[in-house]
């Protein structure tokens, strides 16, 4: 003969050793819920800062967010499962069950709603490494005679283009030959506001002057906390070794 215990309230007896209806489901899903939370925090930490966890480097963003997703997905078909057996088992009130996992079922999926959309604007991160800086930027001289000394010589001659309406704007220098252009900036929010429309002026300048258009080249932009650099990538590469900085790619 089995024993049994009764549960009050509900009218049901419960053989020994199985236990109350739906427990082993709110267990699991929480248990789901809650890595698929951690997991979508990942991707968002990747999102931000892709530097910030060295594991996370070999890890994309969109890799993350499926696995979140996946754990989303069987978060919510268990949370399902536990209200079900909730409501066998108890039929008077089923407002607690695994409402821990529902909320971080939420959580997980505005986190990794949110790393997919950072990761679509920002490809490289918000938080970005900080770089060395060791550009000669406090003249043109000085940024000329660098740029010779990583065995890149100006056949054309360097040319200086207007900054006027670029507040903040120190100098801006053009290479025709090799084409190779440098800005330098009085301060950071300059260099944050003009750094992109003087690049778009450079190209376009480079464009006027030779035959063939800046989308035919494999192009970067060196750029520091108050220069850039715009070259080819085998000139930016280069310079970068020499005076640090971070590399965007154009086009």
């Amino acid at each position: 003969m089995h024993e049994s215990s009764y549960k009050a309230g509900s009218g049901r007896r419960y053989q020994a050793g199985q236990g109350r209806p739906g427990r082993v489901p709110r267990i699991l899903v929480t248990v789901v819920a809650v890595i698929a939370l951690i997991v979508g925090g990942l991707a968002l930490v990747r999102a931000v800062a892709p530097h910030a966890i060295a594991k996370l480097t070999a890890v994309s963003v969109r890799s993350l967010a499926i696995g979140a997703a996946a754990l989303i997905v069987v978060a919510i078909i268990l949370i399902v499962m536990a209200r079900v057996a909730s409501r066998r088992g108890n039929r008077v009130s089923v407002r607690g069950t695994a409402g821990g996992a529902i909320v971080a079922v939420v959580f997980a999926i505005m986190l990794t709603v949110a790393a997919l959309l950072i990761s679509n604007l920002f490809k490289d991160g918000i938080v970005k490494p900080s770089s060395p800086d060791k550009s000669p930027a406090q003249s043109a001289q000085n940024m000329q005679q660098s740029v010779e000394e990583a065995g890149i010589y100006c056949e054309s001659g360097w040319s200086e283009l207007s900054s006027q309406g670029y507040p903040g704007v120190t100098d801006v220098e053009i290479c025709l030959k090799p084409r190779i252009a440098y800005v330098t900036f009085d301060n950071e929010f300059a260099a944050d506001m003009y750094r992109a429309p003087l690049r778009y002026k450079i190209i376009e300048m480079f464009d006027e002057q030779a035959n063939s258009t800046i989308s035919k080249g494999d192009w970067r932009l060196l750029s520091g906390k108050k220069w850039s650099v715009f070259s080819y990538r085998t000139i930016i590469d280069k310079l970068q070794k020499q005076w640090g900085g971070t590399v965007e790619k154009i086009g």
